[in-house]
């Protein structure tokens, strides 16, 4: 069974609301993914379907401020 993004809204420490998803294997070595200014957390989309990696990893992306 392939594991699905979950995401939701985060506040941070200021009370902003940022847009996280998590995949993968809970137990498997944490990766951050952070896109540039001129993207969004789409162009990660390739890694968190890639079925090694979500197996190995434990995979998180959010939105910069204003992208959400």
């Amino acid at each position: 069974m392939t594991p699905v993004p979950t995401g939701q809204y985060v506040a941070s420490a200021d009370g902003t609301h940022i847009w996280a998803e998590d995949a993968g294997n809970k137990a498997g070595i944490p990766v951050v993914f952070i896109h540039g200014l001129s993207s969004t957390n789409i162009i990660w989309e390739k890694q968190f379907s890639d079925l090694e990696l979500l197996e190995n990893l434990y995979m998180i992306r959010y939105e910069l401020r204003g992208r959400s």
